[in-house]
């Protein structure tokens, strides 16, 4: 189909440059290609062996892991909102390990993040988008009541994002905070 033929256009368009680009010094650079690679998402040919397909797959979640944590805001911040909406359409096609950590890094880590409230509130507005998969619901009820401490935060937009975000929870029928 067309979809499969784009998909491998832009793998051999993206392959030379994209992977330099996630690591360049430039965090404004790193950025951008992360931009791209999470729209991409995953950037495997149609014609790899299944053993191929799981270790590009595999390669992909780290960086993606990786972007997570990256020491660039910018970076954070695309990669919080690419990963989120990768998450929220592919859940149950990727390896349930690496959703639980990108799940735990997204719920534990990123949301308490004390340089950057643009991450903070890019953090809790994924975990919100994630609630519209239903698969998501059971990961994130395991982690949505350690979000309640943000609502102290010295930000007025990080309390705004949380009380957002806790009114989507209360609308779910599988996670109850109170």
């Amino acid at each position: 189909t067309k979809s499969v033929e784009l998909r491998d256009v832009l793998h051999d368009l993206y392959k030379p440059l994209l992977w330099k680009a996630l690591k360049s010094s430039n965090g404004g650079v790193r950025a951008n290609a992360t931009n791209i690679f999470l729209n991409a998402f995953p950037l495997i040919l149609s014609s790899a062996s299944k053993v191929e397909h799981q270790d590009r797959l595999e390669e992909q979640c780290n960086t993606i892991r990786e972007l997570l944590m990256d020491e660039d805001e910018d970076t954070r911040v695309t990669a919080v909102k690419g990963t989120a909406i990768v998450l929220e359409k592919m859940w149950n096609a990727l390896p349930s390990y690496h959703v639980t950590e990108i799940v735990k890094l997204l719920c534990l880590e990123l949301p308490f993040d004390k340089s950057s409230s643009k991450v903070v509130i890019a953090s809790l507005q994924s975990i919100k988008a994630l609630l519209s998969n239903p698969a998501s619901h059971v990961c994130l009820k395991k982690h949505v009541h350690e979000l309640a401490s943000n609502i102290h935060h010295p930000s007025p937009a990080v309390r705004a994002a949380l009380l957002s975000l806790l009114k989507s929870v209360h609308h779910t029928k599988l996670i109850k905070v109170i």
